[in-house]
C-alpha cells in the first residue's frame, strides 16, 4: 500500500495558492465590439486607474492586433508624458492621451483589413489588465442587420 509523502499535501496547497494569486492578478474585460466605416476613423477605448499602492510609478501599455502584431509599446511614468514606440504597420494609428488614465487607440482612414481583434495590455510590476476589442469595418454607413442582431446578443457595446 502506497502512502503519500508527508510534505506532498503542503506542497500541493502552496502551488494552488500561488496559482490562485497569479491568476487573480490578471484581469480580462469582456470583449468590446466596435463598428467603423471604411475611410472614416474610429477610437478603440482603453483606460486604466493606477492603484493607490502603485509602487514603481511606472506601467506599460501595449496595443496588439490579432494577438501578435504589436502596434504600440508605451511606458508611463507617474503622470508624465508617455514614452511610446510604434511599429511600421501602425502608420494610421495614434494613442489618445487626453487625460492620465486614457490610452485609447485611434485609427484613421479605416480599411477593411483593419477589422479584427485588438488587445490593450496594461502591465504593472505586480498586476495585469487586458481589454479585448473586436473591430468591424463596413464600406457604408449602414452595418448589416445580421451584425446588429449579433451585437445586440453580445451586449451592444459598440462605439461608432
Amino acid at each position: 500500500m502506497a502512502t503519500a509523502a508527508p510534505g506532498g499535501q503542503a506542497l500541493t496547497l502552496v502551488l494552488c495558492l500561488l496559482l490562485r494569486n497569479v491568476c487573480g492578478q490578471f484581469v480580462v474585460d469582456d470583449v468590446y465590439a466596435v463598428v467603423g466605416v471604411a475611410k472614416g476613423s474610429v477610437t478603440l477605448p482603453c483606460s486604466f486607474t493606477a492603484p493607490s499602492n502603485w509602487k514603481d510609478h511606472e506601467l506599460k501599455i501595449i496595443w496588439f492586433k490579432n494577438f501578435t502584431e504589436k502596434l504600440w509599446d508605451c511606458v508611463v511614468k507617474s503622470e508624465k508624458r508617455p514614452d511610446c514606440r510604434s511599429s511600421p504597420i501602425s502608420s494610421r494609428t495614434r494613442i489618445s492621451w487626453g487625460v492620465f488614465g486614457n490610452a485609447d487607440l485611434e485609427i484613421s482612414v479605416l480599411q477593411e483589413s483593419d477589422a479584427g481583434p485588438y488587445q490593450c495590455w496594461i502591465l504593472l510590476s505586480d498586476a495585469y489588465r487586458r481589454r479585448d476589442l473586436l473591430l468591424s469595418v463596413h464600406g457604408n454607413h449602414n452595418p448589416s442587420p445580421l451584425l446588429d442582431l449579433f451585437l445586440e446578443k453580445l451586449g451592444d457595446q459598440r462605439v461608432t
